[in-house]
C-alpha cells in the first residue's frame, strides 16, 4: 500500500477511539461486534469489544468476504480477551 493510503486508513480508524460504534455491522455476518468502516474502495473491518477495538482486516471492497472471518476472529481474540479481563 502507498503511504498516502496508509495515512488515510489510520486517520479514518482514529475516530474509533471516541466513536467505536461508528462503523456499520458487517452485513455478510450480522454480528454486532464485527463492524466496518468504508474508505472507498476499501473496507476496514474491526471487532468492537467492551474495552477494545481491534482491526481485523483491510481490503478492497470488490473482493468477497471470507465466510470464516467471523469465526476465526472470535477464536483468535478469545484468549486475548481472557488475559485482559484478569
Amino acid at each position: 500500500m502507498g503511504s498516502r493510503l496508509v495515512a488515510a486508513i489510520v486517520e479514518h480508524v482514529e475516530q474509533l477511539e471516541l466513536y467505536p460504534d461508528s462503523g456499520w455491522v458487517v452485513p455478510e455476518f450480522g454480528t454486532p461486534s464485527l463492524r466496518e468502516l468504508l474508505l472507498e474502495p476499501h473496507r476496514i473491518v474491526y471487532r468492537r469489544d467492551e474495552h477494545a477495538v481491534s482491526i481485523v482486516r483491510v481490503w478492497r471492497s470488490e473482493r468477497l468476504m471470507d465466510s470464516g472471518l467471523s469465526e476465526s476472529v472470535e477464536q483468535r481474540l478469545r484468549p486475548r480477551q481472557q488475559r485482559l479481563v484478569r
